[in-house]
């Protein structure tokens, strides 16, 4: 199945964002930042601030893997997979 227009220039231009260097370094900003909010997950004094802090990494995953993530919404989508999440 054939992507739509729209589809085509939305996938165009998140792929032109993740070429972009200082995409690439936000990345390896946040991917930093997901480790020290762990290791400070550690040393929090109650369960509230460990949540707080597991949900900012939560966060901050799912925005480095949206490169990946993108590529497979845009298989499943070329493929025909109505199940496909935009």
């Amino acid at each position: 199945m054939a992507l739509t227009t729209e589809q085509e220039y939305y996938f165009d231009q998140l792929e032109d964002l993740f070429a972009m260097p200082g995409f690439k370094l936000l990345v390896e900003e946040a991917k930093a930042q997901i480790y020290e909010y762990q290791a400070m997950s550690l040393e929090q004094p109650n369960w509230d601030a460990v949540n707080e802090l597991r949900g900012r990494a939560k966060q901050l995953a799912e925005f480095t893997n949206l490169e990946e993530v993108t590529a497979i919404q845009k298989s499943q989508l070329e493929e025909g997979d109505d199940d496909a999440d935009l």
